[in-house]
C-alpha cells in the first residue's frame, strides 16, 4: 500500500512538472510569435535559444529568426534535420510548417529547384502558404535570363535566392487548443 501511495505521488509529481515545462514553452513560444509580430528577429532568436529550447517548435522558430534576418543558409541546415531523414526523403512525420519553412529557406538560400520538390512532396497545393511560396517561385522564374529559363526548365538547379514578398517562417503553435494550426 505504502508503494502505490509512494508511485501515485511519483506519477502526480512528473504530471505536474510536464505541465509546469509545457506552460513555460507555451509561454515563451507566444513570446516568440510577439517578437516577430514586432519585426523582432533578433530578440526573438535570443529567446528560442534559451535554455529549454530543444524541442521541435524552438528549432523551427529558430529557423524562422534566422529566416527573417537574412541568414536562409543557417535555416536550411537546422529545417533539414527536423524534416528530411536519409539525405533526401522528406519525413512525413515532421510538422507542416517545418516542411513548409524548409522549403521556403531553400528558395532563399537559392536553392529554388529543391524548394519545387519538397513542395511537390508535400502535396498539399490547397494550402495558401504553398500556393503563396510557389507564387513566389513562379515570379522569380519570370526574372530569369533567357538562358538561365533553358536550364531551369531542363532540370539544372539555378543559384539564385527567390525574392519573397512575405514574411519567411511560420511558427508552430502552442499545445493550448491551437494545435495544429500555424501561426506567423
Amino acid at each position: 500500500m505504502y508503494q502505490q501511495s509512494a508511485e501515485s505521488n511519483s506519477h502526480a509529481h512528473n504530471d505536474a512538472r510536464r505541465t509546469a515545462r509545457s506552460e513555460l514553452t507555451d509561454k515563451r513560444l507566444h513570446q516568440i510569435r510577439d517578437l516577430l509580430g514586432r519585426q523582432k528577429p533578433k530578440e526573438a532568436l535570443s529567446l528560442a535559444s534559451g535554455s529549454g529550447t530543444e524541442g521541435v517548435p524552438f528549432r523551427n522558430a529558430r529557423a524562422v529568426c534566422l529566416m527573417r534576418l537574412g541568414d536562409a543558409e543557417q535555416a536550411v541546415r537546422i529545417l533539414k534535420s527536423l524534416t528530411v531523414t536519409g539525405g533526401i526523403t522528406l519525413r512525413t512525420d515532421s510538422p507542416m510548417e517545418c516542411q513548409i519553412n524548409f522549403a521556403t529557406a531553400l528558395a532563399m538560400s537559392g536553392n529554388a529547384r529543391g524548394a519545387v520538390s519538397v513542395l511537390d512532396t508535400i502535396d498539399r497545393d490547397d494550402d495558401p502558404r504553398i500556393l503563396r511560396l510557389r507564387d513566389a517561385i513562379a515570379h522569380w522564374q519570370t526574372r530569369l535570363t533567357w538562358w538561365e529559363w533553358i536550364q531551369w526548365v531542363g532540370g539544372v538547379a539555378i543559384s539564385r535566392p527567390v525574392p519573397l514578398d512575405f514574411e519567411p517562417g511560420e511558427l508552430i503553435a502552442p499545445q493550448d487548443g491551437a494545435r495544429g494550426e500555424s501561426q506567423r
